[in-house]
């Protein structure tokens, strides 16, 4: 079962990016520099994972299609 690379890239750095602004806080930073590199955070990480996750879902479907087809001998 494949799912969507866009809720999934959402979900993932969401939950990222918030354990990224609570070691800011616990590390004694800010409120507003913490909200800030959580926000950075969500910004850069959201494309990567779409990307990420999209190539994977690409590569996914093409190994079912080969494991239902499998190829034909040229003997």
């Amino acid at each position: 079962m494949l799912l969507n690379p866009m809720k999934r890239a959402l979900r993932n750095s969401a939950l990222l990016s918030l354990a990224v602004g609570l070691v800011m806080l616990w590390q004694d930073n800010g409120l507003m520099e913490s909200g800030l590199t959580a926000l950075f955070t969500f910004m850069i990480i959201t494309p990567a994972f779409w990307f990420s996750y999209q190539l994977a879902n690409k590569l996914a479907k093409k190994m079912a299609n080969n494991h239902t087809n499998p190829p034909e001998n040229k003997d």
